[in-house]
C-alpha cells in the first residue's frame, strides 16, 4: 500500500519551498527618511483609531494606506482582523502582505498583484481572502510581472487567468487551504506554475496553449484534476492525495511526470499527440485504471503502480513503452493489461504481479478473442513480455506479432495459459499450470524451450505453426516439462502440407519410452495422417520440475 505520510508531505514541501525561497530573491527596498515605518516595513492594525504613519506603534488601519506608501521590496505587516477592500485590493507594487494568520487576519474581497516590477517576489502570507490572482481583473490581457507566493493562505476559490504571464512572472500556491475549485488558465504561460502543500475541497484545473510547467505536489485534492495545454515543457503531479479522476490531455509535451499519487477515482488518462517522456511510476489506484492514447511519444514508462481495482490500457502509433512492476488486481469483464501499437520499437512488459478472475474464451482464434485477457498484446513487433505473474482470465497471456521473447513468466488458473501468433516468438522458461483448458498455444515460427507446462485441463501445447521444441531449424534446445495435462501434452495441429514435421527432442514428458509418449503423449499424424509428424526422440533424460 502507497498511503502517504507526513514525513512525505514534510520533505516534498521542504524541497519545493527550498526553490521557491531561491526563486523569490527578496529584497528589503528603501524607504523615506524621517518618522514613519522603517525602511522596508508598514504595519497595520484594523483596530487602530489613534495616530497612523505605518509604524509598529501607530499602524494605518487600512491596508489601501500601506500600499499607498510601500514600494517595490517592501512587506505589509497586516494584525488579526476584518479588513474590507471591496471586490479587490490590488497591489500595484511588488510589495508583500504578511497577515497574523489565517484564522486570524481577514480580508473580504480578492488580492490581485498587478506590477510592472519584477525586481521582487510578492508573497501573499498568513491570511484569509476570496481569491489571490496575478492579472488586473477584470482585464485579463494586461500581464503583471512581478513573481507571486501565496502561502500559509485561506482562500474560497483559486482563478488566476491571463493571456500572458512573462518569464519573470511565476506563481505558487505554498500550504494553502481552499474552500472550492482552482483554475489556472492561461493563452501563453511563460513562467512555472505550482500547488504545493495545499488543501483543496473543489478540483484542480490547469490550462494552457503553450506553458512553461505546472507542478502539483503534495497536496491534497477533493475533486477532480483537469490539465489540458496545447504546448508544454513539463507537467508533473507528486505524492498527492486526490479525490478523484486526473486528465492529462496535451498536444505536445516535453516531460509529464505522475508520480506517488493516491487517486481514489476510477480514471488516470493520459492523451497525447506527441510526448518526448511520459513517466507514470508508483501511484496507487484503489478502485480505477490508468489509461493513455497516444500518437507519438519517445518514452513512456509505467512503473510500480499498485491498481487494487483496475487495469492498464495503452494505445500508441509510435514511441518506446515500458510496464515493469505494476501490482494489478483486475475486475471481470476487462483485460487487466491491454497494449496494441504499430511501432517498430518493442514494448517490454516486465516483472508485473496481475490477477483477474477467470473467464472463457468466447470462441474464435485466441488473438480474434475479445475475452478477458491478464496481458494482451498486440503489436507489429512484440518486444518482450519477461517475468510476469498472471492468475485468470480467459486468457493468461494472449500476445499478437512478430519478433517476441515470451520468457520466464508463470501463468496459472487461466482458461489458457499462453497464447501466441506471429513469426519469430520466442517461447521459453515459462511455467503454466492449473488452467482449466491448454496450457499453451501456438501458431508461431520460433523456438519453444525450458518451458514447464502441467497439469492443465486440455493440451499441454497446442501448435498450428512451424515452431521448435527442441532440436529443430529454430534451435530449441528442448529442455521443457510436459506433464500430467489431462489433453495430450502436444497436439500437432499442423498440416501435413504445411510442414512435414514438428520437432519436439529432449523434453520430458509423463512417459519414457517414445513408442508410449507417441501413444499417450502426443497427438500428430500417427493419430491424424493429414497432421504434420512429432519427432519425440531422444528425451530428456530426467524429470526436472520447477
Amino acid at each position: 500500500m502507497l498511503r502517504h505520510n507526513a514525513s512525505l508531505r514534510i520533505a516534498t514541501a521542504a524541497a519545493l519551498a527550498a526553490v521557491i525561497l531561491w526563486l523569490s530573491g527578496c529584497s528589503g527596498g528603501t524607504g523615506p527618511g524621517g518618522d514613519g515605518p522603517p525602511a522596508g516595513h508598514v504595519y497595520v492594525d484594523a483596530s487602530n483609531t489613534g495616530t497612523e504613519d505605518g509604524s509598529e506603534e501607530h499602524p494605518f488601519n487600512t491596508i489601501e494606506e500601506a500600499l499607498a506608501i510601500a514600494v517595490d521590496g517592501w512587506v505589509v505587516h497586516v494584525a488579526a482582523g476584518s479588513y474590507d477592500v471591496g471586490d479587490t485590493l490590488f497591489v500595484r507594487n511588488a510589495v508583500s502582505i504578511r497577515g497574523a494568520g489565517a484564522s486570524g487576519t481577514a480580508i473580504g474581497g480578492t488580492v490581485c498583484v498587478y506590477t510592472a516590477s519584477a525586481a521582487d517576489t510578492v508573497i501573499i502570507a498568513r491570511l484569509a481572502c476570496v481569491n489571490v490572482c496575478s492579472f488586473p481583473a477584470p482585464d485579463t490581457t494586461a500581464a503583471n510581472q512581478a513573481p507571486v507566493l501565496v502561502r500559509d493562505c485561506a482562500l474560497e476559490f483559486v482563478d488566476d487567468r491571463s493571456v500572458y504571464a512573462p518569464p519573470s512572472q511565476w506563481y505558487t500556491l505554498d500550504g494553502c487551504d481552499v474552500a472550492g475549485d482552482v483554475l489556472l488558465a492561461y493563452v501563453d504561460c511563460d513562467a512555472p506554475r505550482s500547488l504545493v502543500a495545499c488543501e483543496v475541497a473543489g478540483s484542480f484545473r490547469f490550462s494552457a496553449v503553450s506553458g512553461v510547467s505546472c507542478t502539483v505536489a503534495g497536496s491534497d485534492l477533493g475533486g477532480r484534476v483537469r490539465f489540458s495545454v496545447r504546448e508544454i515543457e513539463r507537467a508533473a503531479f507528486l505524492n498527492n492525495d486526490i479525490g478523484d479522476d486526473v486528465f492529462v490531455t496535451a498536444r505536445d509535451c516535453t516531460t509529464t511526470v505522475v508520480s506517488g499519487n493516491l487517486v481514489e477515482g476510477d480514471t488516470l488518462k493520459f492523451t497525447f499527440v506527441g510526448c518526448d517522456s511520459c513517466r507514470i511510476v508508483g501511484n496507487e489506484l484503489p478502485d480505477g485504471g490508468i489509461y493513455a492514447t497516444c500518437s507519438l511519444f519517445e518514452v513512456m514508462s509505467i512503473e510500480g503502480n499498485l491498481l487494487e481495482n483496475g487495469d492498464v490500457r495503452v494505445t500508441f502509433v509510435g514511441g518506446a513503452l515500458t510496464m515493469h512492476g505494476n501490482v494489478i488486481t483486475c475486475p471481470a469483464g476487462r483485460d487487466a493489461v491491454s497494449v496494441v501499437t504499430a511501432t517498430p520499437t518493442p514494448p517490454a512488459i516486465t516483472e508485473n504481479v496481475i490477477v483477474l478472475p477467470y473467464d472463457a474464451p468466447t470462441g474464435g482464434l485466441p488473438h480474434q478473442d475479445t475475452a478477458p485477457c491478464g496481458i494482451r498484446v498486440e503489436a507489429s513487433t512484440l518486444g518482450s513480455v519477461f517475468d510476469n505473474t498472471v492468475t485468470g482470465g480467459a486468457y493468461g497471456i494472449n500476445c499478437y506479432g512478430q519478433h517476441a521473447e515470451i520468457v520466464e513468466n508463470w501463468v496459472e488458473g487461466a482458461h489458457l495459459g499462453i497464447a501466441a501468433y506471429g513469426s519469430d516468438v520466442l517461447c521459453g522458461d515459462n511455467l503454466v499450470q492449473d488452467c482449466a483448458g491448454d496450457g499453451v498455444w501456438l501458431r508461431t515460427t520460433g523456438p519453444v524451450e525450458g518451458n514447464v507446462v502441467r497439469r492443465n485441463g486440455g493440451a499441454g501445447v497446442r501448435v498450428r505453426g512451424d515452431c521448435d521444441l527442441g532440436g529443430g531449424a529454430f534451435g530449441s534446445t528442448g529442455g521443457n516439462t510436459l506433464t500430467e495435462n489431462l489433453g495430450y501434452d502436444l497436439v500437432v495441429e499442423v498440416l501435413a502440407t504445411q510442414a512435414d514435421t514438428i520437432f519436439a527432442r529432449h523434453n520430458v514428458w509423463d512417459h519414457f519410452s517414445v513408442p508410449d509418449i507417441m501413444a499417450h503423449d502426443v497427438w500428430d499424424s500417427d493419430d491424424d495422417p493429414t497432421l504434420a509428424a512429432a519427432a519425440v526422440a531422444p528425451t530428456a533424460s530426467g524429470r526436472e520440475r520447477r
